[in-house]
């Protein structure tokens, strides 16, 4: 093998096949014996500084997994150890050295690079022709891949279709990635189509390791079943996983790390929330919140869904007094996470970059938790105090009813003052909810715009190392390949952080129609059966390729308003998208596809209603209907359009928007309007122009 002046002796074929044979054997019977194994092979083996240097990468790579050196400690030596290798032609050493740099730098956060590391090993192995080791340099570009959820499906898609197919250990670890990245999409976006897919593929990994003999890997993938399922809602499918991961954990074999075990927890808490068991629930995963703090750093994902588990119960618990600590908690973790999937910086490996500024919901929850608790608490002690007086005012006003009138009319007079207390309360009550509200807008934007512009952020990161890295390798002089691999490398990076922008940007123009203020005009007279007209027929032409849900409109009465047309507008488009969306009525049913409008007048007050025969809404998700996010019955969408039309009626249209549902037989949404609104009550005066 042709060598450079430096390079040692070229390796005889019995050295590569006892140190693959090592490591194939530490994959099947375990790193810790195949650490003992490698203490003898380096005093019979390893002489040459060739052999030295790559049995130095397994055991660096070994002690890593291991968790007995930590990978921000050895990246230094990793590095040395691959410049070593590349100043050969040797491609074995080459591949195994960009393997374990590619191992270190996505534990240490460096994902970009360690991307890099992982195409070079690919790249190398391929062309060997190295089957086994092509296998596990596939499975640490897959790892490395992750955190994108469209470039793992198509690189995992990629390498489930190759022929000849790789081996059935590194199969099962790509459909592991594949029910990842569905989770993350999940995660992200609220798909809850990819839950599903995520459990796809989750149980594909069960089957193949079963067939397989390997417990382990099994059990992992019933954890992930579980946490996708009680996620989905489906609690019998989590809880029948999880038996099924108690079967096959053996505390001594194939114990389960504190990761797996914080998870494991969640999803218990899960299923006993669901079950009705508060008590169980959250004495399961305050227990796990209190075992993990030893191995937080590796915990911080699920910890972060237990804490978002505990505040969502924590009123039905009455735990409402722990919530202003629980909200700094989840707030730290998030803060933490964000600062673990930072890059290292080119020139120091022994610091993490720092993690970034805490965004705006951290900002919000971190300066008005505490104040918000106390205000509630307050507010509905008040409000509870309030309806006690009322209903003895009552009782004694049923009793004078038979005394003296004088009597009678005092105590109409002191019904009255009580009336208006309760109004002053209710407006209270609202202000609060209000604020509420507004966190929970602002967790739910922040939730959706960590993704992008973390991602954004990374790739970044990522090219200036590279640039960095580029411009010493100029220094020494680079060849046209090299230069071609660094555009490609910009160019890619240029378009992922593009890509992430964009959504960002999109959640942004989404997010800001929740204001009212952005929706403001100038009050004047329309004709609202016209608008409506006008309506119907521009939805009918925007969806007339996506939908066959025909459109009814009545117009019983014509009358003329005095309001915002363009805010009205709006409301009706958002009602007509949802119920033409849910029109359909279920197979083997009575009801007929359609939507139907009707508009009449009532009094002084305009009705319009919009009713559909699709499969109507369950009982457990009517009341939470107009909440923001809330993108259950549809898994498309930010889940926003309910919630904007109802703050558009409420604050300038100055009406109500209600809704009625039954399981299988439809919806019908009922706006009920003054003919004119009265500006000067309008909690947001309407001083521009719609946006």
């Amino acid at each position: 093998m042709t060598k450079t002046s430096e390079s040692p002796s070229p390796l005889p074929a019995s050295f590569d096949e006892a140190l693959l044979g090592l490591r194939l054997r530490a994959n099947r019977s375990g790193y810790a014996q195949a650490l003992r194994e490698l203490d003898a092979f380096k005093q019979s083996r390893a002489s040459t500084a060739l052999e030295i240097h790559r049995t130095r990468i397994l055991e660096l790579h070994l002690l890593v997994i291991t968790g007995q050196l930590p990978a921000v400690e050895v990246l230094g030596e990793s590095t040395a150890l691959l410049a070593a290798a590349l100043a050969t032609y040797e491609s074995n050493w080459q591949g195994e050295a960009y393997l374990l740099q590619a191992t270190i730098q996505r534990r240490c956060g460096m994902r970009a690079a360690a991307l890099a590391s992982a195409v070079a090993a690919v790249d190398l192995f391929e062309r060997l022709g190295n089957e086994d080791m092509l296998g596990e340099a596939v499975i640490a570009q897959a790892l490395a891949v992750d955190f994108l959820v469209d470039g793992t499906k198509a690189f995992v898609s990629k390498w489930l279709q190759r022929q000849p197919p790789l081996s059935s250990k590194v199969r099962i670890h790509l459909h592991n990635v594949m029910g990842t990245a569905e989770f993350n999409l999940a995660e992200q976006s609220g798909d809850l189509q990819a839950y599903r897919r995520a459990i796809d593929e989750h149980e594909r990994v069960v089957a193949m390791a079963g067939e397989l003999g390997k417990p382990l890997s099994q059990a992992l993938a019933h954890v992930n079943v579980s946490v996708n399922a009680g996620l989905l809602g489906d609690l019998h499918l989590a809880e029948v996983h999880l038996q099924a991961m108690d079967r096959l954990y053996d505390p001594v074999r194939n114990k389960p790390s504190e990761s797996q075990l914080c998870w494991v927890a969640f999803c218990r808490g899960l299923v006993a929330f669901g079950r009705g068991e508060q008590e169980a629930g959250f004495a399961l995963l305050l227990k796990a919140k209190e075992q993990a703090q030893a191995t937080r750093r590796a915990c911080l994902a699920p910890l972060i869904k237990i804490q978002e588990l505990l505040l969502k119960h924590s009123a039905a618990y009455e735990q409402g007094r722990y919530v202003a600590d629980w909200v700094s908690e989840l707030t730290r973790l998030h803060k933490e996470f964000a600062a673990n999937s930072q890059e290292l910086t080119a020139t120091s490996f022994e610091e993490l970059v720092k993690s970034a500024q805490a965004t705006g919901e951290n900002r919000v929850l971190r300066s008005h938790g505490d104040a918000l608790t106390r205000e509630l608490a307050a507010s509905n002690q008040s409000l509870k105090d309030t309806v006690l007086e009322l209903r003895s005012e009552v009782g004694r006003r049923e009793r004078a009813e038979a005394e003296l009138q004088k009597i009678n009319e005092e105590l109409e007079l002191r019904v009255q003052q009580r009336t208006a207390e309760l109004q002053t309360a209710q407006a209270s009550i609202a202000a609060h909810e209000r604020m509420a509200a507004l966190s929970r807008l602002v967790s739910g934007l922040a939730h959706r715009l960590n993704t992008p512009l973390g991602n954004a952020r990374m790739v970044v990161s990522g090219l200036g190392s590279a640039c960095e890295q580029f411009e010493a390798d100029l220094a020494k002089g680079v060849n046209e390949r090299e230069l071609h691999e660094f555009i490609d490398l910009t160019r890619q990076t240029g378009d992922l952080a593009e890509a992430a922008l964009k959504q960002a940007s999109e959640l942004m123009r989404v997010f800001k129609q929740v204001s009212t203020l952005e929706h403001v005009e100038e009050a004047k007279c329309f004709d609202p059966g016209e608008a409506l007209q006008e309506c119907c027929d521009s939805m009918q032409e925007e969806l007339k390729l996506q939908t066959v849900v025909p459109l009814h409109l009545e117009l019983r009465d014509r009358p003329q308003c005095f309001g915002y047309l363009q805010v009205l507008a709006q409301v009706l488009k958002h009602l007509l998208a949802n119920a033409m969306l849910h029109g359909q009525p279920e197979l083997g049913g009575a009801g007929q596809a359609g939507v139907w409008i009707t508009q009449e007048q009532q009094g002084d007050r305009l009705q319009i209603s919009v009713r559909d025969e699709g499969l109507g809404i369950p009982p457990d998700r009517l009341a939470s209907i107009f909440e923001p996010f809330n993108n259950k019955l549809n898994a498309s969408g930010l889940g926003l359009g309910l919630h904007i039309a109802r703050n558009l009626v409420t604050d300038l249209l100055q009406g109500q928007l209600t809704v009625t549902s039954q399981p299988g037989q439809g919806t019908c949404f009922v706006l009920s309007l003054p003919l004119r609104v009265n500006e000067a009550t309008l909690e947001y005066p309407a001083l521009a122009t719609v946006s």
